[in-house]
């Protein structure tokens, strides 16, 4: 089966080019290196190949299914995020956010009134995008320009003495919220890590408020645990993160400097493994940046092209997925290493590692419109392949309620603390 064949089955291609129109063939290579990546990390996990999370077309495409997005060309598929273009080139910006809508009138330095907030922005940012996008930066609002990710994807440092771990004897604290984190996390419970997802009681992961289907399928193996606004629950979180084997934190590095629980504000037994998920990097002042999957992508130049070849947005915020198997698979590589290690992941650098498949290989194929028929990715040899919606994610048992595991949580804090003959808070 071809790359073209393949991207056109997955749902993906449904999900990229112009609102009901042409639908692009050229991401088919990024989507068959994510189909690599993805075998690489189940086979390592010991998933069978019916588990959804070993189906790449719906790891990537499966929310968007479950939500009912379609193409939308310029606007992301979810329809918070927009392509803009300026005179000096095209970036992306994201209003996905109340308080980031709010913010327009500020970032375009004028009062919209009546007038629609996208073609406001569209007006100003049409003499200069990058301006625009620098702004919005500033303001802590989700944008990029197109291309511009520079940091490589990932990096590592030394934190401890290398240990032996088996990922089913592993606690893993995941700090993440939304997507990308989420999922990586998801991998390592189906692999029989032990996976505790934290919560603050005053924002809760925003994807309980989203598809309860989505949310299900990434926590139904996790333990939920909730943290309370109070100096007992801060140094209960210290706790917890101290006895973790693995901690995955989404977080912009300010929020837990802040409380005292950065990577190097802790001392880490033998063997931890600390993952960092970034929009954009820590370089030049980008860890301060705010990223979402769609922008992320646009950053790292993971885009489809319309007839014209002016960009439309690939699937669904596809960086989140995409790091997400990211992660899991650096967290993997790093256990087979004896752990020990500092993990940060960009967003952006993972986007632009896929975005390479697209601009260094030619995909054989095309497509076009059978009458009557929808669109069809077609192989230069004449063969045909209708091109697919995403498919539904599976129903799984449903994820545990905010805290709902805090009893539990708190003694396996205890047992491990008890265990190790550390007393809290001096690993």
């Amino acid at each position: 089966m071809t790359a073209l064949t393949r991207w056109a089955q997955s749902g993906l291609m449904s999900l990229t080019g112009e609102p009901g129109g042409f639908t692009d063939s050229s991401p088919a290579f990024a989507y068959a290196a994510f189909e690599v990546h993805l075998e690489r990390l189940t086979q390592w996990l010991g998933l069978s190949n019916e588990d959804p999370l070993a189906d790449p077309a719906v790891v990537l495409g499966g929310r968007a299914r479950e939500n009912n997005f379609t193409r939308g060309g310029q606007t992301s598929a979810g329809g918070a995020t927009r392509l803009i273009q300026g005179a000096d080139g095209w970036g992306a910006l994201s209003l996905a956010r109340e308080t980031d809508r709010e913010l327009v009138p500020a970032l375009l330095g004028t009062e919209i009134g009546n007038q629609d907030i996208w073609r406001a922005v569209e007006q100003s940012a049409s003499s200069s995008v990058r301006a625009l996008v620098e702004r919005a930066a500033t303001m802590g609002m989700p944008t990029a320009m197109l291309g511009e990710a520079r940091q490589a994807a990932g990096t590592s440092v030394q934190i401890s003495k290398p240990r032996k771990l088996q990922l089913r004897d592993a606690v893993v604290v995941d700090l993440s919220a939304l997507w990308a984190g989420p999922l990586s996390t998801a991998f390592l419970a189906a692999g029989g890590a032990q996976v505790i997802k934290v919560e603050f009681a005053n924002r809760p992961d925003g994807a309980r408020q989203g598809n309860q289907r989505f949310f299900d399928w990434l926590g139904h193996r996790k333990l939920m645990c909730v943290i309370e606004d109070s100096a007992e629950g801060e140094a209960f979180l210290a706790r917890l993160i101290d006895v973790a084997d693995i901690v995955i934190e989404a977080s912009r590095p300010r929020a837990l400097h802040q409380r005292g629980l950065a990577y190097d504000q802790r001392q880490h037994a033998d063997g931890k493994i600390w993952v960092r998920i970034t929009g954009h990097g820590t370089k030049d002042g980008a860890e301060h940046r705010v990223a979402f999957g769609d922008d992320a992508a646009v950053a790292g130049g993971l885009v489809g092209r319309n007839r014209s070849g002016a960009p439309v947005f690939m699937g669904d915020a596809v960086a989140d997925p995409l790091t997400g198997v990211k992660v899991a698979n650096e967290v993997a590589a790093a256990i087979d290493a004896g752990g020990g290690r500092f993990i940060d992941i960009s967003m952006s650098g993972v986007a632009a590692e896929y975005a390479s498949a697209i601009t260094s290989l030619a995909v054989s194929g095309d497509t076009r419109k059978r009458p009557g028929e929808g669109w069809h990715g077609e192989r230069r040899d004449d063969a045909m392949t209708p091109v697919s919606a995403p498919p539904r994610i599976p129903l799984s048992p449903p994820a545990h309620a905010l805290g709902e595991d805090n009893r539990v949580v708190r003694a396996l804090v205890a047992s491990r603390e008890s265990a190790s003959g550390v007393l809290p808070g001096h690993y």
